[in-house]
């Protein structure tokens, strides 16, 4: 755990860790108004505030490409376990957020619930694509991005639609447990994923498009 700490502390000095913060913050607020502004119903909210959880996947990428970590033994754990650790700690703090406010705006309105079901429901199929884009994306970059659109694509053409019609016969409480289930199963594909590409080289697209002052 001092170990963990420690390394988080130094993802500071990850490169372009300011402008990934900057983000970071600014998927968070909008994500907030969003649900702040639609009490819940727009499945944008929760999806901009689950999206967070990522950059913390990307914090440590970014400092595993340091020569302090290049030339010691973190590497796997960089590439490897704490970016997943981070993640899942994160997507989880962010999803419980995320059901906990729209359970309190759901007790004012229980008419809303099969929307509320459908639309948490969402976000944790996102939550799912979002650990598997992680995974890849360091290393099959232009896979992982075109995977990414079409599924969220696909799942925008769901809510453009009359998202109740979707919704299967369960209550909040199991779609949030369904949730919570994706936060964990996604960290543990995640972690697998990880592992078994860890020999294989980063995408230099990648690392253009997010770090690009440190490949030229």
């Amino acid at each position: 755990m001092k170990e963990y700490i420690k390394l988080l502390k130094l993802c500071k000095y990850g490169f372009r860790f300011k402008l990934n913060l900057a983000c970071f913050l600014i998927f968070l607020g909008v994500g907030i108004l969003i649900e702040i502004t639609s009490k819940g119903n727009n499945m944008l909210g929760g999806f901009y505030i689950v999206i967070c959880s990522m950059y913390m996947y990307q914090f440590f990428i970014s400092l595993s490409l340091t020569d302090f970590v290049q030339s010691s033994g973190l590497k796997y754990k960089l590439h490897v376990v704490l970016p997943v650790v981070a993640n899942v700690v994160f997507c989880f703090i962010l999803y419980s957020f995320v059901a906990g406010f729209r359970f309190l705006v759901l007790k004012n309105n229980p008419a809303d619930e099969s929307t509320m079901v459908t639309t948490i429901l969402l976000c944790a199929l996102f939550i799912i694509v979002l650990y598997i884009y992680t995974a890849f994306a360091y290393k099959y970059f232009i896979v992982a991005v075109v995977v990414f659109c079409i599924t969220f694509s696909v799942a925008m053409g769901v809510i453009g639609t009359d998202p109740s019609a979707y919704c299967p016969d369960i209550s909040y409480g199991c779609a949030v447990l369904i949730g919570y289930a994706a936060v964990f199963l996604g960290g543990l594909a995640e972690f697998i994923i990880g592992k078994l590409l860890y020999k294989k080289p980063l995408s230099e697209r990648a690392f253009r498009g997010i770090f690009k002052s440190q490949i030229e």
